[in-house]
């Protein structure tokens, strides 16, 4: 039984991408696992222990974490040409949306993103969205299927800025709530599905 919770806890623990799948425990794994399960129970409960705050002490050391500012961007918006930094929406809850016109899981979050955008956007509340795209797809994807009535940059007309790095914006959709003096609140599975509308509720009055 012993043996059994610490290979759990091991597995559960491990610090490692949140995209990244579990995979059954190794060999290793399990030779630490039998060793453990001769020990009593307060050693298992202290590198229980150990283990939460290394992973703490992990996630808070990433320049993207829950708590941390938002990186400095600035890029150029579609059609105007306008650009926009953190200081444009200093002050407001936003939601930095990466997202693209033949990404299925996208298209399905439209739908949400403005229902989202309809209930805060008088609530100090914002949209800025980087479609992998050029302006010209963007704008036909607006025109015939939704409309995407606020910020909007195409990143194809940004090719030499490092946004999508600086936001490891490596799989979309992919989404942040930063909020009024910049600093991010919300992430990843937070801002996906049925969370999505819980989360801003939590944030935005």
């Amino acid at each position: 039984m012993k043996r059994a919770q610490f290979v759990i806890l091991i597995v559960g623990l491990g610090i490692c991408s949140c995209t990244r799948k579990v995979e059954e425990p190794s060999q290793s794994t399990m030779r630490v696992a039998d060793t453990m399960a001769q020990r009593s129970d307060s050693d298992i409960a202290r590198l229980r222990d150990s283990l939460l705050q290394a992973q703490v002490r992990y996630h808070a050391s990433q320049p993207l974490a829950n708590g941390k500012l938002v990186p400095h961007f600035q890029v150029r918006l579609m059609r105007t040409g306008e650009s926009v930094t953190n200081a444009t929406f200093a002050g407001k809850y936003y939601l930095l949306h990466f997202w693209g016109t033949h990404c299925g899981p996208c298209l399905a979050e439209m739908g949400e993103l403005h229902k989202a955008y309809a209930k805060y956007k008088n609530n100090n509340f914002t949209i800025l969205s980087f479609a992998f795209g050029d302006t010209a797809s963007v704008v036909q994807f607006r025109e015939t299927k939704w409309a995407i009535p606020w910020y909007n940059v195409a990143l194809f007309d940004n090719l030499n800025n490092s946004i999508w790095n600086d936001f490891q914006a490596y799989g979309i959709p992919c989404h942040y709530l930063v909020d009024p003096s910049g600093v991010i609140l919300a992430q990843g599975s937070a801002l996906r599905g049925k969370r999505f509308q819980e989360t801003l509720a939590r944030f935005i009055k």
